[in-house]
């Protein structure tokens, strides 16, 4: 179980969203013949940590929609595709969770 320290006065929310800004961002992926454009990468980026800060303040459709967005923009980004799973599961999907786990599985045994 993770807990989180709110200080007197500040909200849940504002506490999760400076944790959020902590978590590290996904660096440009390489797809073939180069990089992906900047405002896709800037998107992405955006994307995930959206989808992590939803996650843990467990909004599970808006992380699902988040990581999906991610994925979309970058089929090769593995940890995008880990945490997608994480979602469907927490959302009760295991079939979906078992297809984004077996993406992430691929990427990552390369």
């Amino acid at each position: 179980m993770k807990f989180t320290h709110v200080p007197p006065g500040q909200s849940v929310e504002v506490a999760l969203a400076k944790k959020a800004v902590a978590v590290p961002t996904p660096t440009p992926a390489m797809v073939q013949g180069g990089e992906l454009p900047s405002k896709d990468v800037e998107a992405a980026v955006d994307a995930f940590s959206l989808g992590n800060f939803c996650l843990e303040a467990g909004k599970t459709k808006e992380a699902i929609e988040a990581f999906e967005k991610v994925v979309k923009l970058d089929p090769s980004y593995a940890e995008a595709w880990s945490k997608l799973s994480e979602a469907y599961l927490k959302a009760g999907n295991k079939a979906k969770s078992d297809q984004a786990l077996q993406k992430y599985k691929a990427l990552t045994l390369r």
